[in-house]
Order: structure tokens, then C-alpha cells, then sequence
């Protein structure tokens, strides 16, 4: 009889747990795990060095070092070495260049009015990216983000008329090309240390986790859910990026209790089917966190194939899938684990570190003697800095101004008689030694030199006037012939050399803009010559220098182009003085 009662009371209290109304509430944790890159590096990879190719004096104006750079650069998930390491970041920053300032307007409404604003827009670009390569030098992943010829527009501030805008060009434009190179270069190498850590690295991640529990205090498995609850959180408590074995350890009784519930739950009842769909949930989870996704898949089958959660149970398949093909892509077996430094890798570092330090003793011997001879062009950071095409010209030569500068002028496109281009100023560069003993380029500046010295000419950087024409910010050459006749040569940008007589002779009709003007010795006066009008070019010069005849036949037999005309006529000249100073 004490038999019989005892099993009524148990099937009780069995109805009762069952039947009991059930209310779940969402219990937050903390799962601490790698998140697996979408171009992962070979497995047997360990350890990164990185390696900055960028002007140091440039960047050091916008507060970056190659040292800082090199500092900030991290692959997550590997252990980072000063040298050999299994592969090699080469990240590159270069110089933020300009193009040509485009005058600007625009209209708007004002009322009944329209409102013209004046600016300017300024092409520039800037490259930067990185390549990661193998001990053997092969390219295991190319992060080039930004190639040369594509470039980003700056936008100057709007002005109320033409003249305003000029004033500003002349005044702030040192401000604005430091404003838009500071911000360009911090954008753009955060953007590219965030594609490194995308595209390659295990970055650590700690992502909040739901669970079911029950949060009716009157249900009769309430105080035990609220312990598993407990036990869950502590358990996860236990996982760590680099493993998740303290987890497993800890989880597995939370796990067992979840079964025990599913096992007793009649899912006919409404009540239980509810309560059966957030045990196999949590189960689906653990085990997916536990990384045994075959159980976790089981558990999630189940909840799809339920009446409370397909949907859910879906979409956590979905999540196991993509783990899973993750997981076999990388060739690993878990998201947590720690790439550990080997004896051998600790060789391998020490031995190049070896290595590095003879040859950095080798090539600071060669540099100290090429710089001392002042030929640092020889030096392969000159190569690696300047990046000359095939086509360029290279010349000694030195800048004036502030202070003096000795360095290498690269002219690129080079003219086709292969002489210094200056028709396109904006286009030379310079190289030079900076205070540091690096080597730094850059381009021309008219604003801020006084003067070039290219060979054995001298150029100059100012203001020219003759009569009613005036060239602000150009380069001219001061030539004097053999009658001590002083001629100037002005190189304006896109424009051929003009040859102008210093006089205040009138040049023309008003409203002239000559392309070049030729000197007549035997009327003392000049005129011009268009550059379509090349067949004028050559009679006009020929008249000139009638008196040397071998020259005047070499005139006529010349096929002369527009680029070149300028040029020619103060090369005529210069043999012209040799001709007749015989």
C-alpha cells in the first residue's frame, strides 16, 4: 500500500512539473574565442616580422616614424619577432602628391538671386598597402590598397570672388596641403592595418551568448535551472581565446542536467513543448562552444523539426555550417587556440638577427663612402625612395633657399634631346640626404626656392615683366651673348620656353600672350613667334644670326616641334655667340 502511494505521489508531482506554466527569460555569457581570417597564412606559420617603406623625414611632419608604423603593425594570433620571421609584413606609405589646382564655381539660389562662389579642387593621391611574404620571398598575400593614378579630390573653402581665392591660394596653401597629407596618411594606414587584421589575423573576439532559463519562481524546476544557470555562467567563465579545454571540463554537468530535463519532458504539452525547445537550444549552443559540432548539429536538427523553434533552429545550422567550413579551410581543429615560439623558431630569429647586424655593418660602409664623395645616388634606398622610370632624366644639381641643398633633380617624362624638361615643373622631383643621413624627396616648390642650379645653369624663381605681361612664380634663366646683350629665358608650366629680351620694349599687340619671342640684333627688337607658326620661328631666328652661316644652314635643315622650340632658339643662340666670337 506505502508502495502504491509513493508511485501516485511521484506521477503527481511528474504531471504537475510538466504540466506547470513555463516562462523563459534570455541569460546573457561571455563566449571568449579567435575569429578565423578570410586569407589565413600556412599552418606551419608561427612568427611576423614587419618591415615600413616610407620617406621618415616626410612623415615625421604628421607625426609618424617608420618606427612607430612598424610598431602598430600586428598579425593577432602570431607571435611578433624584430627579424626572421616566418614571413614578412612590407607595408608602404608614401608621399601624399598634389596634382594641378582646377579654379572652381558655383551657383546657388539666394532668394530672387543667384550666388556665385569661387574655390578650388585639388587632385591628390596617395599609395600605401603591404605584401606578406615567405622566407623564400614568394608572395603569400598582396594588401596593396591604393595603386599610383588613382587619386581623391580636396575641395577648397568657398569665396566670394575670384580674386579672394588667389589671395587664399597664395596665403594658406602650405596650411592646406599639411591639413589633407596629415589626414590622408592616419586614415589611410588605419584602413590598412584593418585590412591586415581582417584579412590574416585571429583576432580576438568577445561576443555575448544567449541561453534559456526558466524565470517563474513558482515553477517546481526553477531552483534548479537557476543553479545550471549559474553553473553556465562560471563555465564560460573558464574560456579563453587560447582554449577552451577548462570550459569543456566545466560545462559538461550543465550539459548532463539539460539532458536529464529533455528526457522528462512530454512534448505533447503545450506547456512542455515550450520549456523541451530552450533545453535543446542550450544544448545545440554548449556543444557548439564545447566545438563538438556533430552533437551540436543534433540538437539543432531537433529544434528545427519542433513546433516552437524551425526558424531558430534553421539559422543555427546555418552558424554551425559556416564554423565548420571555416574551421576546414584553416586546417585548424578549433577558434581557440596559441601559435607557440619553438626552439627551431628561436634559431631561425637569432640566426637572421646574426646576419642582419654583418650586413648592416657592410652598408653603412658603402653609404658613409657614397655620401662623403656626394654621389648618394648610388645608394639603393636613392632607387627604392625615387622609383625612376626608364624613360627619366637624373642631373646633379642644388636647390636655393632658405638653406642650400645639393641633390639629384629627376625629370620624368626626360626630353626627347634628352635635356632637363621644365616646360612641366610640377612633375621634377628632388632627392636628397636629410639631417638624418636618409634619403627624402620631393617636388618643386616656386612659392618657397629662390633659386635651381642644374649643370652648369642657374634658374631662377620670381616674377618677370615685360610691358604688359607678367609671369608670377616662374622659372628664368639670365643669358648674356658675346655683346653682353642679356636675354631671359622664361619656362612657364605647360607652356614652351619663352626667350624675352629684359627691356620695356612693348611685346606686340595688347592682349598678346606670345608663346616665344625672338631678338632681332640687327633692328634691336623682337617679335613673336606662335608656337603653330614654326615656319616663322625659323625665319625670324635666321635673321638673327645671318652673320654665321655654317649655323644658319643647320636652322634650315632642323624640322622643329612645338615642345621643343624655346629650347631650341636659346641653343641657337648659345652657338651663335661661339660663331661669332671666332
Amino acid at each position: 500500500m506505502r508502495a502504491i502511494n509513493t508511485l501516485l505521489i511521484l506521477l503527481l508531482f511528474s504531471t504537475i512539473s510538466i504540466g506547470q506554466k513555463v516562462k523563459l527569460k534570455d541569460y546573457k555569457v561571455i563566449a571568449n574565442y579567435l575569429s578565423l581570417p578570410s586569407d589565413p597564412l600556412p599552418q606551419d606559420v608561427v612568427c611576423y616580422n614587419v618591415v615600413v617603406d616610407c620617406d621618415n623625414s616626410f612623415l615625421k611632419r604628421y607625426g609618424v616614424t617608420s618606427e612607430s608604423l612598424a610598431k602598430d603593425i600586428i598579425i593577432d594570433g602570431y607571435e611578433k619577432v624584430d627579424i626572421g620571421g616566418d614571413v614578412t609584413v612590407e607595408a608602404y606609405v608614401g608621399n601624399v602628391t598634389f596634382g594641378q589646382w582646377a579654379a572652381k564655381t558655383s551657383t546657388s539660389k539666394s532668394g530672387d538671386k543667384s550666388v556665385t562662389k569661387y574655390y578650388y579642387e585639388i587632385p591628390y593621391q596617395h599609395e600605401y598597402g603591404y605584401t606578406i611574404t615567405d622566407l623564400n620571398g614568394n608572395v603569400l598575400f598582396d594588401g596593396v590598397l591604393s595603386q599610383s593614378g588613382q587619386q581623391k579630390t580636396h575641395s577648397t573653402d568657398k569665396f566670394d570672388n575670384s580674386s579672394k581665392r588667389s589671395d587664399w591660394r597664395k596665403n594658406s596653401s602650405d596650411e592646406m596641403y599639411s591639413s589633407v597629407r596629415k589626414k590622408a596618411i592616419s586614415a589611410n594606414i588605419d584602413e590598412m592595418k584593418k585590412h591586415l587584421r581582417s584579412h590574416v589575423g585571429y583576432s580576438k573576439v568577445d561576443d555575448k551568448i544567449e541561453f534559456e532559463s526558466l524565470s517563474a519562481k513558482d515553477h517546481p524546476d526553477y531552483s534548479a535551472w537557476t543553479k545550471n544557470t549559474m553553473a553556465l555562467e562560471n563555465a564560460f567563465g573558464e574560456m579563453t581565446c587560447e582554449s577552451n579545454e577548462a570550459f569543456v571540463s566545466a560545462i559538461q554537468p550543465v550539459v548532463d542536467f539539460w539532458i536529464e530535463q529533455e528526457a522528462k519532458i512530454d512534448p505533447s504539452d503545450k506547456h512542455g513543448e515550450k520549456l523541451l525547445f530552450a533545453t535543446q537550444m542550450n544544448l545545440a549552443k554548449a556543444y557548439y562552444w564545447m566545438e563538438d559540432l556533430k552533437n551540436a548539429e543534433k540538437y539543432a536538427l531537433r529544434v528545427e523539426n519542433g513546433d516552437k523553434g524551425g526558424r531558430k533552429g534553421k539559422k543555427f545550422l546555418e552558424d554551425i555550417a559556416r564554423l565548420q567550413e571555416k574551421l576546414e579551410n584553416e586546417n585548424v581543429m578549433s577558434q581557440h587556440f596559441k601559435k607557440e615560439m619553438t626552439d627551431e623558431k628561436l634559431a631561425q630569429v637569432e640566426k637572421a638577427r646574426e646576419e642582419k647586424a654583418a650586413r648592416d655593418a657592410e652598408i653603412a660602409a658603402e653609404r658613409a663612402e657614397a655620401i662623403a664623395a656626394g654621389e648618394f645616388w648610388r645608394l639603393g634606398e636613392f632607387e627604392k625612395r625615387i622609383k625612376p622610370l626608364e624613360n627619366s632624366l637624373q642631373e646633379k644639381g642644388t636647390i636655393y633657399a632658405e638653406k642650400v641643398t645639393d641633390g639629384v633633380f629627376v625629370f620624368e617624362p626626360k626630353d626627347s634631346r634628352n635635356i632637363p624638361n621644365l616646360h612641366e615643373y610640377e612633375k621634377i622631383r628632388f632627392a636628397y640626404i636629410n639631417e638624418e643621413d636618409e634619403v627624402s624627396s620631393g617636388k618643386l616648390n616656386l612659392y618657397k626656392i629662390d633659386s635651381i642650379r642644374i649643370g652648369e645653369r642657374t634658374y631662377h624663381v620670381g616674377t618677370i615683366k615685360v610691358s604688359d605681361l607678367k609671369f608670377d612664380y616662374c622659372m628664368f634663366e639670365i643669358i648674356k651673348d658675346f655683346k653682353k646683350t642679356e636675354y631671359i629665358a622664361v619656362h612657364r608650366s605647360n607652356v614652351e620656353t619663352l626667350p624675352i629680351i629684359k627691356t620695356e620694349m612693348q611685346l606686340g599687340n595688347e592682349g598678346d600672350k606670345p608663346t616665344m619671342v625672338v631678338y632681332h640684333r640687327e633692328r634691336d627688337k623682337f617679335s613673336m613667334a606662335e608656337s603653330t607658326l614654326i615656319s616663322s620661328f625659323a625665319t625670324n631666328i635666321s635673321r638673327a644670326i645671318k652673320d654665321c652661316d655654317e649655323l644658319v644652314e643647320k636652322v634650315k635643315a632642323t624640322d622643329y616641334d612645338t615642345v621643343n622650340i624655346g629650347e631650341a632658339a636659346l641653343e641657337i643662340l648659345a652657338e651663335y655667340d661661339n660663331c661669332a666670337s671666332k
